[in-house]
């Protein structure tokens, strides 16, 4: 009985606590509307009622475990506390998919491709030949390696040498562009970020390059599409410390550096507009080219451009007309295109449901340029919209 009287207290807190818990995720996870986590930059799942369909798939007890997860009460405190043990106690190399490597680099973990991966990215790359070929107008493109193709060296050690468990980027974007030659003007990013790689061309703690990478990226595309290149007034930069990107905001890796966010001020504006309809657009608001309001933000990335909307225009002082497609890695390079275009569409399909025929028509451009970084070429379900027919008769 003496025994059992101190094991009671023990057993009653673990009871105690599981019980807190569970309560305590459960209402967090059934309390309506969108929660930000902010520190991660994204919504937290919602819990949905199961059917059939979801319950058999397994898709309904899926996200029911992810909503329960991210709505779990001292979230953030958890996760810092897992991180601390792991990367100070266990020296962990890897968390989330985020490898954790020397001088404080963190890189975006991209395995070889499985098989559905290769599936998707073949549909995405006949998705752009395609539109290459049938084009009106002239199309470049543009696939941007990660921070780990240009900086093997700060890999953790496993990721180096023979029997990397890492994509081999080298080849997958020497055959990528290989099978768009001809129908769009590739631009090789990579031979023009490789010989620059002295200077800090990606983030430490996040997965864009740093401005000044997306300075050489704009460089290469100057030599491919035939444009003069704008020369940098190297005491015009503005820089901004205290940026902590996607990376960290993962890993939540104790004691991480902060990185220093830069930009270059241009001239214009940037006009978001609504789209209802595929020949129907509605201006929104009208906004600096780089919006300095989110610098001091969780997201301070989403400065350029304002982040990412399925259209805008930007205002340049150059000629013609040009239109991107692109996910994020673009936002800090089209500012540099104003020196060169009158006008620059911009065009996320993640927020964008049309084909481009009818923009590209009824606004005029001259040319179009598509430009993804590697992992986002790789995954993304909407390249394929490119193709869409038009519903205008």
């Amino acid at each position: 009985m003496k025994n059992e009287r101190k094991k009671y207290p023990l057993s009653a807190i673990f009871f105690a606590a599981v019980l807190f818990l569970s309560i305590a995720s459960l209402y967090g996870m059934l309390i309506p509307g969108r929660l930000v986590l902010a520190q991660e930059n994204r919504v937290a799942a919602q819990a949905t009622m199961p059917t059939a369909s979801t319950f058999m798939s397994r898709t309904w007890q899926e996200n029911t475990e992810r909503a329960l997860v991210d709505r779990l009460p001292l979230r953030q405190a958890f996760i810092s506390i897992q991180r601390f043990v792991e990367g100070k106690l266990l020296s962990e190399t890897e968390a989330d998919g985020i490898l954790i490597g020397k001088h404080g680099y963190m890189f975006t973990k991209l395995s070889p491709l499985t098989e559905d991966a290769r599936k998707r990215l073949d549909k995405n790359v006949s998705a752009v030949d395609n539109f290459g070929r049938q084009s009106s107008v002239p199309v470049s493109f543009m696939v941007v390696p990660s921070a780990a193709y240009i900086y093997p060296e700060y890999l953790p050690a496993f990721c180096s040498g023979a029997g990397s468990p890492l994509l081999d980027e080298g080849a997958l974007l020497r055959e990528i562009n290989a099978q768009l030659d001809g129908a769009v003007k590739t631009v090789d990013v990579a031979a023009k970020l490789m010989p620059n790689k002295a200077t800090q061309l990606y983030y430490k703690t996040d997965h864009h390059w740093t401005t000044y990478g997306a300075y050489q990226a704009y460089l290469a595309c100057a030599e491919t599409m035939g444009f003069e290149p704008m020369e940098l007034d190297a005491q015009k930069w503005v820089q901004v410390p205290g940026f902590y990107g996607t990376h960290y905001a993962k890993t939540r890796l104790s004691g991480a550096e902060a990185d220093t966010l830069s930009y270059y001020p241009v001239a214009g504006e940037l006009a978001v507009y609504e789209v209802s309809d595929e020949s129907e657009r509605e201006l929104t608001q009208t906004l600096p080219i780089i919006n300095t309001e989110k610098l001091q933000g969780n997201d301070s990335y989403g400065a350029f451009l304002d982040g990412n909307h399925g259209y805008c225009v930007v205002r340049g002082s150059g000629q013609g007309k040009l239109l991107v497609v692109k996910d994020s890695y673009a936002n800090s390079l089209i500012p540099f295109l104003t020196a060169n275009y009158a006008e620059i569409g911009v065009v996320d399909y993640r927020n964008y449901p049309y084909g481009l025929n009818s923009l590209i028509s009824q606004e005029g451009y001259d040319e179009v340029l598509i430009l993804y970084c590697l992992q986002s070429f790789i995954s993304d379900t909407d390249i394929p919209k490119l193709n869409r027919p038009s519903t205008l008769g």
